[in-house]
C-alpha cells in the first residue's frame, strides 16, 4: 500500500488526466477574456509645407526586426530580460500599422505631390520602404518608456537597379503616465508621432538625389 501523500498525488494526477478538457477550456477562456488588442495612431502634423517639394511617392514594403516582428507587446525588464506580454497585443503586425500611419503622416506634411498606398495601381517615380527597428516598453530606467525606432528609405522606382535616394532612422520615446492600458497606448502613439516628425524634418532638408551623386 502506498503512503497517504503518494496516494493523494496519484489521485490528483488522475483527476487532471480525466478532466483536461474542462481545465484547459476554463484557462483558455480566462486568458482570452484578459487579452487586449490595440492599434497605433500618430498625431498628424498641423501645418503642411506651402507647396510640395518632391514628386509622387508610393508606399512599398515595411518589416520589423526580430523580436519586434510579433503581434505581442515586447517588454524589456530592469534585469535586462526581454519578454512578450501575452495579454497585450497589436491588432495587426506592428510594421503594417506603422506603414499606414506613415502614409497618413507623409500625406499631411505636403512634402510630396501625392502619396499612394502599396495596394494602389498608380505608378510613382519614388517608393518608400520602412523598417521597425524596435517597438517596446522599456522598464530598464526608473520611469518606464514606450520606444519606437523607425528607419525610412526612399528609392528611385524609375531606375533599372536599386537606387537609394534617401534613408534615415529616428527614435521616438514617451514616458508612461500610469500602467493603465490607455496610457500605455497613448505613450506609443506619442513615440510614433515623435519618430515620424523627426524623419519628416530630415526628409524636408534632403534633395532626394541618388547617393553618390
Amino acid at each position: 500500500m502506498y503512503p497517504i501523500h503518494t496516494r493523494l498525488a496519484i489521485l490528483s494526477l488522475a483527476i487532471l488526466i480525466l478532466l483536461p478538457g474542462c481545465i484547459s477550456s476554463d484557462a483558455q477562456l480566462l486568458a482570452v477574456n484578459q487579452k487586449r488588442c490595440y492599434a497605433l495612431q500618430a498625431s498628424l502634423p498641423a501645418k503642411p509645407v506651402p507647396k510640395p517639394l518632391f514628386n509622387n511617392l508610393k508606399m512599398l514594403s515595411f518589416n520589423s526586426q526580430p523580436p519586434f516582428d510579433t503581434g505581442n507587446l515586447i517588454v524589456k525588464r530592469a534585469n535586462g530580460e526581454t519578454v512578450m506580454d501575452y495579454y497585450t497585443s497589436w491588432i495587426a503586425s506592428p510594421h503594417e500599422l506603422i506603414r499606414v500611419q506613415s502614409m497618413h503622416y507623409l500625406r499631411k506634411t505636403g512634402l510630396f505631390k501625392a502619396v499612394y498606398d502599396s495596394s494602389s495601381g498608380a505608378l510613382a517615380p519614388m517608393g518608400l520602404e520602412g523598417t521597425v527597428e524596435e517597438i517596446l516598453l522599456d522598464f530598464r530606467k526608473e520611469r518606464p518608456m514606450a520606444i519606437i525606432t523607425l528607419r525610412l528609405s526612399i528609392v528611385d522606382e524609375t531606375a533599372p537597379s536599386f537606387t537609394l535616394l534617401w534613408s534615415d532612422e529616428a527614435t521616438g520615446s514617451a514616458p508612461l503616465e500610469s500602467s493603465a492600458p490607455s496610457d500605455i497606448i497613448t505613450a506609443f502613439d506619442k513615440a510614433l508621432t515623435q519618430s515620424l516628425s523627426k524623419l519628416s524634418r530630415e526628409l524636408e532638408k534632403s534633395s532626394l538625389t541618388p547617393k553618390g551623386n
